[in-house]
């Protein structure tokens, strides 16, 4: 049997438990899985506004499809710790991690599978409160910025790839957090900014890897007129030179 549920819906059937622990920063919620789902809670922490942390454990009774509309995405990190799920960003299998930029989320289908123990952590980041942790000058993320940040209107960016062994660790330190009160905010934020850190650094590793990739599989003679090219826009940039037909003649060459 597949449930189909509108995201509207789905949120309403939630309902808060009572806190057993000192809340941790702005608000602390967690909430009892929908029986009619399934059995587990949702546990919703505000570091500060615009940064939260969401911890899910459940196990559904029947596969379940959440309809989702066209809206606004902030900055997002999915880690997939246990079970599997599918949604229009691709298929979400144990050990795997979805990040996703700011910008627009089309209406999508959420599909969470039953008969299986499901662990994952999301974590959300508002684009200014992400801009004024970084700043629009840090040359570091320039390569960055047009995957971070997007208008309502431009659908975002997202790439899958594998929770690494520093990931998993940031993870089970978020899961098992040894503090209480405002030191345990602190210390969840700063594996908040680990985790983006980490997720950034491979999202350049594999574009290097891709371009490496690239090259190795291009003849000798296309590899030459791509380094050619590189050098002559690097003394262009640097001498204000007009360069052009220099260039044409090194690729007539060819």
């Amino acid at each position: 049997m597949t449930i189909t549920i509108s995201q509207s819906d789905y949120c309403d059937l939630f309902t808060e438990l009572k806190p057993n622990a000192p809340q941790i920063g702005h608000f602390d919620l967690t909430y009892a899985y929908p029986s009619q789902l399934g059995q587990g809670y949702s546990r919703l922490i505000e570091l500060r506004p615009g940064l939260e942390i969401n911890i899910e454990q459940y196990q559904l009774h029947d596969r379940a499809i959440v309809q989702q509309g066209d809206r606004f995405h902030p900055l997002e990190m999915c880690f997939q710790i246990n079970g599997k799920s599918c949604d229009r960003d691709g298929f979400r299998d144990v050990g795997q991690t979805i990040f996703c930029g700011s910008g627009l989320a089309m209406a999508q289908q959420w599909e969470q599978f039953h008969q299986q123990s499901t662990t994952s952590i999301s974590i959300h980041i508002e684009p200014e409160l992400a801009m004024d942790f970084w700043g629009e000058d840090d040359r570091d993320l320039n390569v960055h910025w047009d995957k971070l940040f997007r208008t309502e209107e431009q659908p975002y960016f997202v790439v899958s790839s594998s929770i690494t062994p520093k990931m998993q660790i940031a993870l089970q330190q978020i899961l098992n957090c040894p503090y209480q009160g405002a030191i345990a905010r602190m210390y969840l934020e700063s594996k908040v900014w680990e985790l983006m850190a980490l997720q950034l650094a491979q999202i350049t590793e594999d574009r290097e890897k891709q371009s490496q990739h690239f090259l190795k599989n291009l003849k000798k003679e296309d590899r030459d007129r791509l380094y050619l090219a590189q050098d002559i826009l690097g003394d262009r940039l640097s001498t204000g030179q007009n360069l052009q037909g220099k260039t044409q003649k090194g690729f007539d060459e060819k």
